[in-house]
C-alpha cells in the first residue's frame, strides 16, 4: 500500500469513496441531496475541485495502484489543521 498526495486526475474516485463511506449514515437518517445537499454522501466531483481550489490537499491511500481510501488535510490556521 501507498500513500500519495491526490491530483485534480483522482477528483472523481475521491468524490466516489467520499460518498460510498458515509452512504450509510445517509441511507439510517433518510438523508439526500435534496434535504442535506452539505453531506458527505452527497459529495460531488465539483466539491472536490472547490477543495483542492482551496488549499485542501488530499492524500490517497492505493493498492496495486487503485484507490481503496482517502483524507483531506485542510489548513484552518497556520498552525492549526
Amino acid at each position: 500500500m501507498v500513500i500519495r498526495t491526490a491530483d485534480i486526475d483522482d477528483i472523481d474516485t475521491l468524490a466516489a469513496i467520499i460518498r460510498t463511506a458515509y452512504s450509510d449514515v445517509a441511507e439510517r437518517f433518510g438523508l439526500n441531496a435534496e434535504n442535506c445537499p452539505k453531506h458527505p454522501s452527497n459529495y460531488t466531483d465539483q466539491r472536490v475541485r472547490n477543495d483542492l481550489d482551496r488549499g485542501v490537499v488530499y492524500y490517497a491511500l492505493e493498492k496495486d495502484r487503485d484507490i481503496c481510501g482517502c483524507a483531506a488535510l485542510e489548513k484552518a490556521e497556520p498552525h492549526l489543521c
